[in-house]
């Protein structure tokens, strides 16, 4: 190598991972407010609870709910369930005012996987716009 040849490679190394970062994080904002604003609300606990994470040392962004009833709104149950492995013939179960009800399931009401799908051309435009500002 030349002598005035000058390693720069840790330092574009660590520029790539900052605006990875920073990328995850408006991802996240994005899908988390675009997947608030899909879901359907009963009591809202649905809606409030849900939330991002990012995992820096893996580059990796999870948006999602801790509420434990959450993948039976995103993908149905029973009957309408969408991979059709619902339970089949109906079912009772009591409802808060104690009273039985029959049902067949719920119809699926996907939030998560559309708020992606719907900005998926913005979250390129936000890539872009942070590997653009590496200097």
């Amino acid at each position: 190598m030349p002598s005035n040849f000058k390693d720069n490679s840790k330092a574009c190394k660590k520029a790539i991972k900052t605006a990875n970062i920073k990328w995850l994080k408006a991802v996240a904002l994005v899908i988390q407010g675009q997947a608030k604003a899909l879901v359907p609300v009963d009591t809202s606990n649905l809606k409030t609870s849900i939330n991002h994470k990012i995992v820096v040392d893996k580059l990796e962004a999870y948006i999602g709910t801790n509420a434990d009833y959450a993948i039976y709104v995103e993908f149905g149950t029973g009957e309408f369930a969408e991979n059709g492995q619902g339970r089949k013939g109906g079912w009772v179960y009591i409802n808060t005012e104690g009273k039985a009800v029959f049902t067949k399931g719920m119809k699926p009401k996907p939030y998560l996987r559309p708020a992606y799908r719907q900005n998926k051309q913005e979250l390129i435009k936000l890539l872009n716009k942070y590997l653009s500002e590496i200097r």
